[in-house]
């Protein structure tokens, strides 16, 4: 008995610094050790054998950051759940990146985080990276917004922090889509609009995003009714996707 409550102990202790670069972040040993409220010793025999079994890597500088097994195991995930989203998808997402040469990445609620399942990444040397499997607070971005804007009121307001950003997501709601400005990062702006299955049942938000310099107030009408005009597009061959599936099924 001793033995296995010690191997659970450590197995708690590597999802815990594993949920350290949850954000994608390189991190240094001593703050992962600070993170996880561990001895620096015990952090680095942790996250040696992470290391060893591909979930970390380290650069020259001696960071770490996720290694390829989490992205083996993402890829896994994303891609067995969401198939026919993603599928049906990246057209439009493809055809709404190329007109603007900006990012745009598709996101599903996972608890009380958003997952980007799909991007589509602008080919500009400035653009904000977010990485398929990553998860993010549901409050900051536009994204997320969007997101809570169409969540059960009860489950929202576990998640909120004040009314006053209750009030905002009612706005969201209510113009049906959301724009951001610096709220994830400094210089970065957002649009995010929904994604419907069927007539009524939100299930993911499709965002279009790049720095200040290139949503200026000119540009955003546009770009906020291209992105409303590819969520649509979204859900639309969603609906085509499953109908043909259920044919298919059924032949």
């Amino acid at each position: 008995m001793p033995i296995r409550q010690t191997t659970n102990r450590s197995a708690e202790r590597m999802l815990d610094i594993l949920d350290c670069f949850m954000g994608g972040d390189e991190l240094a040993l001593m703050e992962v050790a600070q993170k996880v409220g561990l001895p620096t010793s015990t952090a680095y025999r942790l996250m040696q054998t992470l290391e060893a079994r591909g979930f970390l890597k380290r650069d020259d500088a001696k960071r770490f950051s996720l290694g390829e097994k989490v992205g083996d195991l993402i890829e896994a995930y994303t891609g067995g759940r969401f198939d026919l989203l993603r599928c049906a998808a990246m057209h439009p997402m493809e055809a709404l990146s190329g007109k603007h040469n900006e990012t745009v990445r598709l996101f599903v609620r996972d608890g009380g985080y958003k997952l980007c399942v799909e991007a589509v990444e602008s080919t500009r040397d400035l653009r904000h990276i977010v990485k398929i499997g990553e998860r993010h607070n549901l409050i900051r971005g536009a994204a997320g917004k969007v997101l809570l804007a169409y969540m059960p009121e009860p489950q929202r307001r576990a998640i909120l922090e004040s009314d006053q950003l209750e009030e905002k997501i009612r706005k969201v709601y209510t113009d049906g889509y959301a724009v951001s400005f610096g709220e994830r990062e400094e210089g970065l702006v957002g649009i995010a609009a929904p994604v419907f299955f069927g007539t009524d049942q939100m299930i993911a938000t499709v965002s279009l995003s790049g720095p200040t310099s290139r949503f200026t107030e000119s540009d955003l009408p546009e770009k906020i009714q291209d992105t409303l005009a590819c969520a649509g597009r979204i859900t639309r061959e969603l609906s085509a996707c499953w109908q043909y599936k259920l044919g298919g099924s059924t032949s």
